[in-house]
């Protein structure tokens, strides 16, 4: 940053480790600039939107990962997962149902998750059971401990609790 003050990049970095280091404020800034040097690097948009979205900003982590989608031909899993987190976390139910019915289980553990709970709460028991199967496979840590994984993340405590709890209601972990 101290470098190249003007790159989107090197801003986004900057973000990545604040972010990681739990400096919640200053990621926020150092995101924000990212986005404002280079509106149009998807990336950074949906970096951005995501961790947004993991520390509770819905609305305005929806709407970066909206705008990062709507520029995309082909999504990255990760940004999947995120967008059937915001439809999930947001109370849009049949946004979130939608979305996870479409997700392929076999790209990422967190694809694996979010179809999982999307299918438990549908009462889709075939597509639950193939879902958990590919999350125990991929990353059985998330039915472990997945405050943990979480946490790791860079989710903060609020919605972890939140996921977890869907977890437990979706009878994914024990009670």
């Amino acid at each position: 940053v101290e470098l190249s003050p003007q790159s989107a990049r090197a801003h986004q970095a900057h973000f990545a480790v604040l972010k990681v280091r739990r400096l919640t404020d200053q990621a926020r800034q150092a995101g924000a600039r990212a986005v404002q040097l280079n509106p149009f690097d998807t990336d950074i948009l949906g970096d951005y939107g995501a961790w947004l979205i993991s520390i509770g900003d819905l609305e305005e982590g929806a709407a970066l990962l909206k705008r990062a989608d709507a520029m995309l031909g082909v999504r990255p899993a990760w940004m999947e997962f995120y967008l059937f987190l915001s439809a999930q976390l947001s109370g849009e139910v049949d946004e979130a149902a939608r979305i996870a019915r479409t997700l392929d289980v076999n790209r990422s553990p967190l694809l694996a998750l979010a179809a999982a709970i999307g299918a438990s709460l549908r009462g889709d028991l075939p597509r639950r059971q193939t879902a958990i199967a590919a999350l125990n496979a991929q990353a059985p840590d998330f039915l472990i401990d997945p405050e943990a994984q979480f946490r790791r993340r860079g989710f903060n405590d609020e919605v972890t609790k939140t996921i977890v709890d869907t977890m437990r209601l979706s009878k994914l972990l024990k009670q």
